[in-house]
């Protein structure tokens, strides 16, 4: 395969690789991995490096703000996004090809967000925050619970009552600072 490595950014979310020739929105034949249409070549790759001349899907994944944008980079519609999800292989990959699946992806963008704001809370120790050096303690001691705003427990009561697991609301650092500052 000698293709040339290009994805339009936002594809539209009629545009014609996306469907099959019965006009269906195209999931399995959109990759390389899991194709077995013989008339339509593949567009993308599941493995998370660009591979035989075809975008990685986990790279336009990782390139993304979040789900969202992440769905529209790629096929162009949540409701696309949506078909693909609903097929088990997407959501969970295939360990014996050595591919992840959205499952996976998710976890690395969260450890990706929780790096760059771990960045940001850095910057502002360095720059004599005692909030951001009072949070970065917290989280040093207590890990990824740091920063979450626990439930009462007549709230976790209600909550248990209900059969909802109460994981408490993540904390605004930014907001946090700000009014600290008084910004």
């Amino acid at each position: 395969m000698d293709k040339e490595l290009v994805w339009t950014e936002y594809p539209h979310h009629n545009a014609p690789f996306l469907f099959d020739a019965r006009g269906h929105r195209r999931t399995g034949s959109l990759f390389m991995e899991t194709t077995q249409d013989k008339q339509r070549e593949p567009v993308l790759t599941l493995k998370d490096y660009d591979h035989e001349g075809l975008r990685s899907i986990y790279q336009l994944y990782m390139a993304s703000a979040d789900e969202y944008d992440a769905a529209i980079r790629i096929v162009g519609s949540m409701a696309h996004w949506r078909k693909l999800m609903s097929a088990s292989w997407f959501i969970t990959g295939n360990p014996e090809k050595n591919i992840t699946g959205l499952e996976s992806w998710r976890k690395d963008m969260q450890a990706r967000d929780a790096s760059a704001a771990l960045k940001v809370i850095h910057e502002r120790v360095k720059a004599g925050d005692r909030q951001a050096s009072q949070f970065l303690l917290s989280y040093a001691t207590k890990g990824v619970t740091a920063g979450m705003v626990q439930a009462t427990k007549k709230e976790v009561k209600t909550a248990n009552r209900r059969g909802i697991q109460n994981q408490g609301e993540p904390f605004n650092i930014g907001a946090a600072f700000d009014r600290a500052s008084g910004d």
